[in-house]
């Protein structure tokens, strides 16, 4: 292991500790770390506490059956494949049964052990049950199954021919070929082959030719990268199996793509939904190894908390490792409905302690600051109008122990100076507390001083913090005062407070702020001076203060620039950037959905870096159609033009080589794609570009009119001196 390796994996173990086993990422990863490092041992170790809490990934699981083979390679051949049989069965339980190599592994394994024939089977009947559907790897189980039959004694033709003839129902891609080897079987046995297999040999070849679509597109999408495509390739399969009464086979296609995707919440929780509605009783368990395989998964989270109601699983969502502060409170909110709407009893004592512990969740995973705002969105379901409603029908007092709650976190930061926290409480006592009680939650706060939550103190000044926050519950007293109190009231307090300037106050000043960044960011989309500013500043002799993209040394400048004179437009482009458009292709016909990572990840392949740029129009933002692809590699860029005419997303895209800007195209046709528009534009015409980097733009008509010295096209070089030209005869006269 070298150092950076090492110092990696020294990271990682102590983000694995410091987590006490509890982060998934830091433990997958240092699992990984230490494979690529041969470190089996230790690898060992942290498997073993890992799959204690999680799930491992079919690569994972495979790593660890063959760094168990090598730490045992020196004891007896027995103890190795006991080692790797029972690796293989646990191996199954978290991947599935769609794995033909764990399942295939743990087949072969009994045959170096002490089993009997029966256990033998038992072991490639659950593979071909699982794994032995696979399309494309089945046929690997039912040809080792065969194999292990072939060697029997006994009634050992009747077994083959049994296996030939089931696995010639199962549609796979080897079907021809598992039929010529039933023919020769067949033949050597004496017996009649479209007796024996021919029914069999029918139904299958039905139901591949079915079946081979869908397969083909999952293929296809699997080259391309494109992620999502293959789960939708998977869905559209599901649904096809569904359809055709096929549960089995729809199973069998979502253990596929979670060997794909084992990290999709959203393909598990379907997966889930479709063993409840066939009635299939292992739903419990699928949802556990589900949760097991992805510990952070909100939407998983969500449907066990909805649908499995259960202490066990409300706690055990509460204390699940969620990426921030919003999926925490994603998970609770859905938990305090179960417990608000499942039509039981009211628990308002469990309903609270789900909160509180929900809350300190979040305060001790994230800043207290940042899940101070979904603390309050969580909160906000208990004043909620439906909420109030079943509180006030309850037989028993059940106002008071939320009222209670709320003056508990009232005392506990971040809730104590936050603004939206003090009208939350508020709102709640309005509802059952006094008058007097309600203003003394509003008073309390405004001489403490309060905040609101969203902004940042790290870019918000404290006093334009607590301005903001003293209008927010300003603003909330004086609406609760118009509700309770007469106007005459309302208006007394008003002018003896002048709480309400104080409220104007402070809007006016967003007001303004909100006028500033607005204005700042219209500076921005001009990128410098406004090209009226430019044009008087050349007019005037002043040089203009533009941005300049290429930043030379100042002892190197004039020499450059004297380089540069007398040289048109591409000419300076040519010298400025050499290396420009080398590896370059321009790609047209783009869908309007194409982004830079899509079109980058189309070409990436071929070795080298590989960097997108889709064009995009200056005023609307909408893409154009067409883009840049630049390449490190020329095989790269070679592979890239090859690719001219398929299809990305549905249009047949057009790749070319992106030529440089050349002052030399024949006949004025020479324009470059996308970049330099309207460059060679014929003397004649006055539509031009706008006066960019190829074009005239609009000709002035004291150049129009003076006929060229001589024939041919003219470059850009010619029109600058004949311009120059007009401007001196104006001058002199």
């Amino acid at each position: 292991m070298d150092d950076d390796s090492a110092a990696a994996a020294l990271a990682l173990e102590n983000a694995w500790e410091t987590s006490n086993h509890g982060d998934y990422v830091a433990g997958s990863a240092l699992i990984d770390a230490l494979t690529r490092a041969k470190a089996r041992v230790r690898a060992s170790e942290v498997r073993e506490i890992y799959v204690q809490r999680f799930a491992m990934r079919e690569e994972q699981w495979l790593a660890w059956i063959r760094d168990a083979g090598d730490v045992v390679r020196a004891r007896n051949r027995e103890e190795r494949r006991r080692r790797a049989y029972e690796l293989f069965a646990r191996a199954l339980d978290d991947v599935g049964s769609a794995s033909a190599e764990l399942a295939l592994g743990r087949a072969l394994c009994t045959m170096d052990l002490t089993m009997s024939d029966d256990e033998r089977r038992r072991e490639f009947e659950r593979a071909v049950a699982g794994a032995g559907l696979n399309y494309a790897d089945g046929g690997r189980i039912w040809t080792a199954y065969r194999a292990f039959e072939s060697t029997r004694g006994g009634e050992t033709s009747e077994k083959v021919a049994a296996l030939f003839k089931r696995q010639l129902m199962v549609p796979h891609a080897e079907h021809e070929e598992t039929w010529a080897k039933a023919n020769e079987y067949a033949a050597m046995t004496g017996a009649r082959a479209n007796e024996l297999f021919g029914a069999a040999y029918a139904a299958g070849r039905a139901a591949k030719e079915l079946r081979e679509p869908y397969e083909a597109q999952i293929v296809l999408v699997k080259e391309q990268s494109a992620s999502g495509e293959t789960m939708r390739a998977y869905k559209r399969y599901i649904d096809f199996e569904i359809a055709q009464g096929e549960p089995v086979r729809a199973e069998h296609l979502y253990e596929r793509a979670l060997l794909v995707f084992p990290y999709v919440g959203e393909l598990w929780r379907d997966y889930v939904v479709s063993a409840h509605k066939i009635g299939n009783d292992r739903q419990n368990a699928l949802l556990m190894r589900a949760l097991r395989m992805c510990p952070s998964s909100t939407v998983l989270w969500t449907h066990a908390v909805e649908h499995h109601r259960s202490r066990n699983i409300e706690d055990a969502a509460l204390e699940a490792r969620f990426r921030d502060a919003k999926d925490t409170s994603v998970v609770l909110k859905a938990t305090l409905e179960r417990q608000f709407w499942d039509g039981e009893p009211l628990d308002i004592h469990r309903v609270i302690q789900l909160a509180r512990l929900g809350i300190d969740r979040m305060k001790s995973a994230f800043s207290a600051n940042s899940s101070a705002a979904d603390a309050i969105d969580v909160l906000k379901m208990f004043v909620a109008p439906a909420t109030l409603k079943r509180l006030a029908q309850s037989h028993d007092d059940l106002w008071v122990p939320v009222r209670d709650f709320f003056a508990e976190i009232a005392e506990e930061l971040p809730f104590k100076i936050a603004a939206e926290f003090v009208v939350l409480r508020a709102e709640f006592e309005a509802t059952e507390g006094a008058k007097a009680d309600v203003l003394k939650i509003f008073d309390k706060a405004l001489q403490r001083g309060v905040e609101p939550v969203g902004l940042s103190k790290k870019t918000v000044d404290e006093a334009r913090r607590l301005r903001i926050g003293q209008s927010t519950v300003l603003s909330a007293k004086l609406r609760y005062l118009a509700l309770v109190d007469t106007k005459a009231h309302e208006k007394t307090y008003v002018e003896k407070t002048n709480r309400a300037q104080a409220v104007r106050d402070a809007e006016f000043e967003a007001a303004c702020e909100r006028a500033d960044a607005s204005a700042a960011a219209k500076a921005r989309m001009r990128h410098g001076p406004a090209r009226t500013d430019r044009s008087s500043a050349r007019a005037s002799g002043d040089k203009p203060q533009t941005s300049r993209k290429r930043v030379r040394g100042e002892e190197d400048a004039d020499n450059a620039d004297m380089k540069l004179k007398g040289m048109d437009h591409d000419e300076r482009v040519k010298a400025l950037f050499p290396d420009r458009d080398a590896r370059t292709v321009f790609v047209k016909n783009l869908s309007w959905d194409v982004t830079d990572v899509e079109l980058a990840e189309f070409f990436d392949g071929k070795g080298g870096s590989v960097n997108a740029r889709i064009v995009k129009d200056k005023t609307t933002g909408r893409p154009r159609g067409f883009a840049y692809v630049d390449f490190s590699e020329d095989a790269a860029l070679a592979a890239a033009i090859m690719r001219s005419g398929e299809r990305l997303k549905g249009r047949a895209i057009d790749v070319a080589k992106s030529r440089p800007p050349s002052s030399e195209s024949a006949d004025g046709a020479g324009r470059s794609h996308g970049r330099g528009r309207g460059r060679n534009v014929p003397l004649e015409s006055t539509r031009g570009g706008r006066g960019g980097r190829g074009g005239l733009g609009l000709l002035p008509r004291s150049v129009a009119v003076v006929a060229p010295s001589s024939g041919g096209t003219k470059t850009n070089a010619d029109f600058r001196e004949l311009f120059v030209t007009s401007i001196d005869d104006k001058t002199s006269e």
